[in-house]
């Protein structure tokens, strides 16, 4: 078996999170997209395409060296159709990552603006990552409040 790159690695460890996302939306209704559990807060809907629609942003800024943010944010008015945009953005971010060489993981990012400092790319995936499991952490709760009762693990190995 041939060892994985770095990006390989990086890759597999944040879809054996994103694969979850998937899992918990599979538990959530329709009506459940515009839940809040508070005022001011994403609905269900939002938090997860503030997911998939970040890890995008953070992934092209790995990639480019500059963040650029897209004024192109879908919405979903159904499960399914929710479910298809996070796996559109899922399949765009990782062709950008597959497109990434282990050398391209050390190049700086200008994130002064965002971090202080400007940071190596893998330093940017790896926020992405952590900014990934943190709402993901949000939206579990979210879906044990709209009712669900069987809910994933937090990670789904990849074979």
């Amino acid at each position: 078996m041939p060892i994985m790159s770095q990006v390989e690695q990086f890759t597999q460890s944040w879809l054996s999170h994103r694969d979850v996302l998937d899992l918990l939306l599979a538990q959530v209704k329709d009506e459940d997209l515009s839940f809040k559990p508070w005022d001011g807060a994403m609905s269900l809907g939002e938090l997860a395409l503030h997911i998939a629609q970040s890890a995008e942003f953070f992934i092209n800024a790995a990639k480019t060296g500059e963040f650029n943010r897209s004024s192109d944010r879908a919405t979903a008015s159904t499960v399914a159709e929710l479910r298809v945009l996070v796996q559109q953005a899922t399949d765009r971010s990782k062709a950008v990552l597959d497109s990434l060489a282990d050398a391209d993981l050390g190049k700086l990012v200008a994130t002064k603006a965002m971090f202080g400092t400007d940071l190596p790319a893998i330093a940017v995936l790896n926020s992405m990552k952590d900014h990934e499991i943190h709402h993901k952490g949000q939206l579990f709760v979210y879906v044990r409040m709209t009712g669900a009762k069987e809910l994933p693990f937090f990670v789904k190995p990849r074979a």
